[in-house]
């Protein structure tokens, strides 16, 4: 069983935020007793995130609106039992990061075999795309979380 996740993207002020904050809701709801936390690649320390991620949660409940932005060390890889992804390619830049941490690493999206975009710089329309892409995946990690 997975005690602690980490949710990774590029900057730390949409996706995975969106996706920490989702986690966190349905497990709570679920019982499932798991940390939860979030980093970008490349963040900019202490960033908020972004509005429309903002919006997007809450449509849904979610409140994001305390998040700030961190950046990906090796000891946050180093100390979760599974470290989420986005993209495929961000996958490669944490291996090269950490190559002992290889093993923990998975997408997201990893069993619809699909990446999630980022919609930064786009309309509200991408941001409730992405968060449905993000319940989506999350619903299908749930069942290998709980065991």
């Amino acid at each position: 069983m997975f005690r602690s996740i980490l949710i990774v993207c590029t900057a730390n002020v949409c996706r995975s935020p969106m996706a920490e904050g989702l986690l966190r809701q349905v497990s709570m709801r679920d019982g499932i007793a798991i940390e939860i936390e979030s980093a970008g690649i490349s963040a900019k320390e202490g960033l908020p995130p972004a509005p429309h991620a903002v919006e997007a949660a809450s449509r849904r409940g979610i409140d994001i609106s305390a998040h700030r932005a961190r950046q990906l060390t090796p000891q946050a890889l180093h100390t979760v039992d599974l470290c989420l992804f986005m993209e495929a390619r961000q996958r490669e830049r944490m291996a090269q990061l950490m190559p002992s941490v290889a093993p923990k690493l998975f997408r997201l999206g990893h069993w619809e075999g699909v990446d999630i975009e980022d919609p930064m710089g786009q309309p509200m329309e991408a941001f409730e795309n992405t968060l449905s892409l993000i319940d989506a995946a999350v619903a299908h990690w749930l069942p290998h979380l709980s065991r």
